[in-house]
């Protein structure tokens, strides 16, 4: 194998497989990026037990072969590599190594790496055979669509490390001529849907996953294919295929949290409130508790740190009031995010008593709505 291409080339598909690739693993292999060189193409693989990559780049390839190499040392030598200078890869048969260099005999740098063994790579995975025995769904959803429905719910999940498994992932479906995109950690839900999408399609894939294909997703209205066989997903962007391993389990049932009723309703600047929770939380950082008291009454909300060891805040600014003076405790957290994530310059907020959901929307960001939880002490 022996090929050469820019520094700009090798690191953007570098960066797009290595998100698969672990950097330490029990299994070599998986610690590895596989390359091989074929008509002026250069195809990379990244993989894991849950998530594989692979993409394409043009590049000069002066001997076809394939290899694969310690990820993260490769990933490191290129990211140093000099701007100004080609980088030239070729495998050394004699030694099975692969040299690195600008390509000239009297390089200044010239590095090698031991590779692995190629055969023990995993092979791509393949829907073709779900497809022709009609187990496959298809989806075609606009990258802009897609990459907002992911990056507005993501927060959302469970940490990676959660017991359930399934409150880890965001659960894409096509319903009611809708994209909805939904994940819950089960003390807070966000909820995106986006009208004009027909299809009869289900999915939890974790968010993580999610995230990193969001990534690669440009904000336009070219489609990628989304193809869902009964374990994976498979994510067709551009010159990258994404899959991923579909999370099992039952979603909650979302749509009943969602509150149809409410006795307050305020209307508030959201980068004012984001600045007043972000002043009050100096003062609970570090404390043992994350609890802040806000308080609704004749058109001004306060939000107050309580008593703690070190002290108390508070600050109040003015609202938009309809019904009922209210008193609630929250996560200011949970509040903060959600804010950050909500896109517009007022935001909604409904209140349906101390101990019930708060719903948060929008009328700049239609089909988003954002559910929490207040605290009971």
């Amino acid at each position: 194998m022996h090929f050469n291409c820019s520094k700009d080339t090798l690191l953007a598909g570098i960066n797009i497989v290595q998100k698969a690739v672990q950097t330490s693993s029990s299994i070599d292999i998986y610690t590895g990026i596989y390359l091989e060189a074929t008509s002026n193409t250069l195809t990379m693989l990244g993989t894991n037990i849950d998530l594989s990559i692979r993409t394409s780049l043009p590049v000069e390839v002066l001997e076809e072969g394939k290899v694969v190499v310690e990820g993260k040392l490769f990933a490191d030598i290129v990211r140093k590599w000099s701007q100004e200078k080609p980088i030239n890869v070729e495998l050394d048969e004699n030694t099975n190594n692969i040299i690195i260099s600008d390509g000239n005999d009297n390089s200044s740098f010239k590095a090698q790496i031991k590779t692995m063994n190629v055969d023990d790579y995993p092979p791509f995975p393949d829907p073709q055979q779900e497809i022709e025995e009609g187990e496959a769904k298809y989806w075609d959803i606009p990258q802009k669509h897609l990459k907002k429905a992911i990056n507005s719910t993501a927060f959302s999940a469970a940490k990676a490390d959660h017991s359930r498994l399934y409150l880890t992932a965001i659960l894409l479906e096509s319903k009611n001529a809708e994209l909805r995109a939904v994940a819950t950690d089960t003390h807070r839900l966000a909820y995106y849907k986006i009208p004009g999408h027909e299809g009869d399609v289900s999915a939890m894939i974790t968010a993580e996953d999610l995230l990193d294909i969001a990534k690669l997703l440009d904000d336009t209205d070219e489609t990628i294919r989304l193809t869902l066989t009964p374990r994976r997903a498979f994510f067709d962007i551009n010159d990258t295929t994404v899959v991923s391993r579909l999370v099992e389990g039952n979603f909650p049932p979302y749509e009943k949290v969602i509150p149809t009723q409410h006795k307050t309703v305020v209307k508030v600047d959201r980068q004012a409130l984001i600045d007043v929770v972000d002043r009050i939380a100096v003062m609970i950082r570090g404390a043992s508790t994350f609890m802040v008291k806000m308080t609704i009454k004749d058109h001004y909300m306060t939000i107050a740190s309580g008593e703690l060891e070190i002290g108390q805040a508070q600050e109040r600014i003015y609202v938009d009031q309809e019904g009922e003076d209210l008193e609630i405790k929250m996560d200011y957290r949970f509040l903060f995010e959600g804010l950050k994530t909500i896109n517009g310059e007022i935001v909604e907020m409904q209140f349906n008593g101390p101990e019930m959901a708060i719903l948060f929307k929008s009328e700049e960001m239609p089909g988003f709505i954002y559910i929490m939880m207040p605290l009971i002490v």
